[in-house]
């Protein structure tokens, strides 16, 4: 874990200091948490891109994205079919019109509101 979860918190952070260069809105990781409340062993790496060929884009082109391909390889390469860790990717591409989000005591500039334009409910 340790090995992969490195150049995946680089990749990361690069996306979040760079959302001009690279389209992408928000990028952050996600805890798995159990009914009561309690974390599991499980966290899931969460990004909105403005589009599908920015995120294209950077998985084809930037090392970022290759440093975190090759460290899956490796692992994957190492432990074969004993390698208990998953990985995956779900992209959602949304609908250019009749998109609605609504922000529930967010603080002003984060998530998606800089990239779009809104307007706020009483």
């Amino acid at each position: 874990m340790r090995d992969l979860r490195a150049p995946l918190e680089q990749g990361m952070e690069f996306l979040r200091e760079s959302p001009e260069a690279t389209g992408c809105c928000s990028s952050r990781f996600q805890q798995t948490c159990d009914a009561a409340g309690a974390p599991e062993l499980e966290t899931h790496a969460l990004g909105y891109f403005l589009s599908l060929n920015h995120m294209e884009e950077r998985a084809e082109h930037h090392p970022s994205h290759g440093a975190i391909f090759c460290a899956a390889m490796a692992r994957y390469r190492r432990f074969g079919k004993k390698n208990q860790l998953r990985t995956w990717h779900e992209v959602f591409v949304l609908p250019a019109q009749d998109q609605a989000f609504e922000y529930v005591n967010c603080a002003p500039g984060t998530g998606l509101v800089n990239y779009f334009e809104g307007h706020r409910l009483s």
